[in-house]
């Protein structure tokens, strides 16, 4: 592989377990969890969670203090007890998907070769989805934030459905990487009825 194809060893070895002898590898990466990727509606969605959880730790330490000194009414609001364990609910599920958003970006592998793009995931379970340079017949890149896109690409043959890409980090490289590929399966492809 590339000194500049920079993976973590984990998946960089599970890379090198997938490639088919002579196989080179043009461009890889591990997706950005779409949490960290600086699109405007997550960054909004990464304040949610702090927010969240000073309104409960607020409303739990009030609820303490009242029925201290003796504000025995306080049981009477039950609304805002059920608002307080709704937003620790809230809390605690957001901060739950986040984490599982991050392990199954880290646990991915994005990999363009001279034959073929690669998806490998290790987590939960390995699974590895192999689409040949033949049945990639349109690629388009979306820059999602300067951090990631998307490279959206279509099938030939076996599906006429949109696919993509998400979170790639350097979408033009993968793009560049991904029309290379497509093209010289053309050119491969225009010898043989020529021939």
């Amino acid at each position: 592989m590339s000194a500049a194809i920079q993976l973590p060893p984990d998946l960089e070895a599970g890379l090198r377990a997938e490639l088919r002898p002579g196989e080179r590898v043009a461009f890889a990466a591990v997706p950005i969890a779409s949490v960290d990727s600086g699109e405007p509606g997550w960054v909004m969605d990464r304040w949610l969670l702090p927010v969240l959880l000073i309104a409960f730790a607020t409303l739990s330490v009030g609820s303490a203090l009242l029925l201290f000194f003796g504000e025995r009414e306080w049981l009477d609001k039950i609304p805002t007890t059920m608002l307080a364990a709704a937003l620790a609910l809230s809390a605690y599920g957001r901060f739950g998907s986040i984490r599982a958003q991050r392990r199954k970006a880290a646990s991915s592998t994005i990999a363009v070769t001279d034959q073929r793009l690669i998806l490998l995931a290790t987590s939960p379970s390995r699974s590895v989805l192999s689409i040949e340079a033949r049945d990639i017949t349109e690629i388009f890149c979306w820059i999602v934030s300067p951090k990631c896109g998307h490279v959206r690409f279509q099938g030939g043959v076996q599906s006429t459905e949109a696919n993509s890409l998400m979170y790639v980090p350097n979408p033009r490289a993968c793009e560049a990487a991904m029309a290379a590929l497509r093209d010289s399966s053309r050119s491969a492809a225009d010898l043989q009825t020529a021939g």
